[in-house]
């Protein structure tokens, strides 16, 4: 891609050959947690409004060139995947 075209132009991103590798955790590493006990979950959703409502108040006019130009790559960002293999390795389980 030419560099004077990047703020117009789609950028394409091509992952080829992805191998993903999923194994559980040891039974004894396992944390269970309750999201409803300690105010967990309304600690969760107050940060997301926080951030949130400072990304709106950040708004467009603090921004600078780059900023504004990093925003338009970003949009114009496309993804493919091919041959992706997952393979899942439980060492921990046994048979009987």
């Amino acid at each position: 891609m030419p560099w004077l075209k990047i703020g117009s132009s789609p950028v394409e991103i091509t992952i080829t050959g992805l191998n993903i590798i999923v194994s559980p955790q040891n039974k004894a590493n396992w944390v269970f947690q309750d999201i409803f006990a300690h105010g967990h979950l309304e600690k969760m959703f107050l940060g997301i409004l926080n951030k949130v409502e400072t990304e709106i108040t950040a708004g467009d006019e603090n921004q600078g060139y780059f900023s504004k130009l990093a925003m338009k790559v970003l949009d114009n960002i496309s993804v493919s995947i091919k041959d992706i293999h997952f393979r899942f390795e439980d060492h921990f389980s046994t048979l009987d």
